[in-house]
């Protein structure tokens, strides 16, 4: 896994393209070196997995699976699935749903009761993807920056 790093980074920047114009957040300036330290974390970690699909010796898909408590007030495990991304070339041919299944007998086998996939609310084609594969809406962040002393929408 840790030879396929640098594969995984390039396939997160085309997923980062994808979704630049999604977000609110300015990017870290050194967003690709934080990317690179959570994925080799992720590595050493017994709860967690990056699922990886070759073809022709190129890393062509990759899907992260995390486990843990959800927090808050119940004891739920969540097995959440993050950086979910299969390139252009190898769409519409399974390889996501693979991954997810793999993904799912993961979790099941750490306790996990629910799988957790995050969107943007501005990826429709994201969010159509997971509502077909029988995910449903839980919450909906709302963010708005904070405006300056005496502004005019100051509340």
């Amino acid at each position: 896994m840790r030879g396929d790093l640098d594969a995984l980074v390039e396939l997160w920047r085309h997923l980062d393209e994808v979704q630049r114009h999604l977000r609110i957040y300015p990017p870290a300036t050194d967003q690709e070196a934080v990317v690179r330290s959570e994925m080799t974390g992720l590595i050493d970690d017994a709860d967690s997995c990056t699922f990886v699909v070759e073809s022709v010796a190129e890393v062509v898909a990759m899907a992260t699976a995390e486990v843990g408590r959800k927090g808050g007030l119940n004891d739920t495990v969540v097995c959440r699935l993050s950086r979910v991304v299969v390139h252009p070339d190898h769409r519409a041919r399974g390889v996501a749903s693979m991954l997810i299944g793999h993904a799912e007998r993961f979790a099941r086998a750490r306790g996990a009761a629910f799988l957790s996939a995050w969107v943007y609310s501005g990826n429709a084609d994201g969010k159509s993807y997971w509502l077909q594969r029988g995910f449903a809406p839980r919450a909906e962040e709302l963010v708005r920056p904070i405006l300056g002393e005496g502004s005019e929408e100051d509340p």
